[in-house]
C-alpha cells in the first residue's frame, strides 16, 4: 500500500495534551493510531510515550488509502472538476468525467499517462439532458459491473443575457431555465441515474457542489437561486438516502480562476478584502476536500453543507 506521508510520533514538550489518567492501563488512542500506522508501514523510527505524544498531520494520508473506488465526476474537463479528477486518480481510484466540453478527454488522457494505477474515461455529456444522462451512466457502469462508489456533482455555470449578469427585471426566461438546468436539474438527473447503483450495493457517497452565492451575490440571484436548491438536495437526499449512502455538500468561495485573473487589481483587491486569509481559494483546496469528504471515514458528515470560503465575510451577515 503507498503512502504519501511519513508516520511520526515524538515525545511531547510540557504544552502537549494529557490524553488520559490512566497511561499504564492500556495505549491512549492517539498512540494507538500512531502505532497502527507506523506497525502497517514498519517505521522503526517512531517513538512512542505512554504519557503524551504529538501527532503529525503525516499520519493522516493513510485514512485517503482505500480500496480502489469508482468514481463519477461532472465538469471535470476544467476548473475544480480537473484538479477533483487528478486528486482522486493519484490515489489510486477510477475517474469517468462527463461534461460537455470536449477537453475532458484530454483530461482522461492526462489522467491515465500520469497515473498508472488509475483508469480514466470521458463521456460527452450534456448534463441538463436526462435522457444523455441516463446513457452516460449506463455506460459507465457497463465497465465497472455497476460498482459506483462516488458521485461528484460539480458542474456548474453562471448563466449570462447579453453578456452581462442580469437583474431580475432583464432576467430572461431561457436564462433563468438554462441556470437551473445545468446547475440543480442535472444533479438531480445524476442522483436519479446513479442511486441505484450505490443501493444495490448498500454504500455509496454523493458530494454536491455548492457555493459562498447562497449568502447573497449581486447581480446574480438565478446562481445564487440555483445553488441554494443544491443545499436543500443535499440535505433531504441525506435524509432519503440513509444509512448506506452518503450526501455532503461542499460550498467553495472565490475560486482564482481564469475569470478572476482577467479582472483588475483594485477589484481582486475588493474582493480578497472580505476573506480571512485575504486571498483567493485555489481550486486544488477545494479538490482536496471534495476527496476527503468522499472517504467513508467521514460518513458522519452525511446532510452537512461544508462552507470552504476563506471565512469570507458574506457569511456572517
Amino acid at each position: 500500500m503507498a503512502h504519501s506521508g511519513l508516520c511520526k510520533a515524538e515525545l511531547a514538550d510540557s504544552s502537549c495534551i494529557n490524553f488520559g489518567k490512566d497511561h499504564t492501563s492500556a495505549l491512549s488512542p492517539c498512540i494507538w493510531l500512531a502505532k497502527l500506522y507506523c506497525d502497517e508501514v514498519h517505521a522503526a523510527s517512531c517513538i512512542f510515550s505512554t504519557v503524551r505524544v504529538r501527532l503529525s498531520v503525516s499520519v493522516l494520508p493513510f485514512l485517503e488509502d482505500r480500496e480502489k473506488m469508482n468514481v463519477l465526476l461532472t465538469g471535470g474537463a476544467n476548473g475544480i472538476g480537473e484538479s477533483t479528477a487528478y486528486k482522486f486518480a493519484k490515489g489510486g481510484h477510477n475517474i469517468f468525467i462527463i461534461d460537455i466540453d470536449s477537453r475532458g478527454q484530454e483530461v482522461a488522457n492526462n489522467i491515465e499517462k500520469e497515473n498508472a494505477n488509475a483508469k480514466a474515461w470521458f463521456y460527452k455529456t450534456d448534463v441538463s439532458n436526462s435522457e444523455q444522462v441516463n446513457q452516460a451512466v449506463a455506460a459507465m457502469a457497463a465497465q465497472v459491473d455497476g460498482k459506483i462508489d462516488v458521485l461528484v456533482n460539480n458542474v456548474g455555470v453562471v448563466v449570462t443575457v447579453d453578456g452581462t449578469y442580469p437583474t431580475i427585471e432583464t432576467m430572461t426566461d431561457d436564462a433563468l431555465r438554462r441556470q437551473f438546468e445545468v446547475n440543480t436539474f442535472s444533479m438531480y438527473y445524476m442522483c436519479r441515474a446513479v442511486v441505484p447503483y450505490m443501493r444495490k450495493a448498500k454504500a455509496g457517497c454523493i458530494i454536491n457542489v455548492a457555493s459562498l452565492a447562497v449568502f447573497g451575490l449581486m447581480l446574480n440571484s438565478h446562481y445564487g437561486g440555483s445553488k441554494g436548491a443544491v443545499e436543500a438536495l443535499t440535505r433531504c437526499l441525506a435524509l432519503e438516502l440513509a444509512p448506506d449512502i452518503t450526501v455532503i455538500g461542499i460550498a467553495p468561495g472565490l475560486i482564482d480562476t481564469i475569470l478572476l485573473a482577467q479582472m483588475t487589481e483594485s477589484v481582486r483587491s475588493k474582493f480578497t478584502s472580505q476573506t480571512l486569509t485575504g486571498k483567493f481559494i485555489n481550486r486544488w483546496e477545494v479538490a482536496n476536500q471534495i476527496v476527503h469528504f468522499a472517504n467513508p471515514d467521514n460518513a458522519s458528515f452525511t446532510g452537512q453543507i461544508v462552507h470552504f470560503n476563506a471565512g469570507h465575510s458574506r457569511q456572517f451577515k
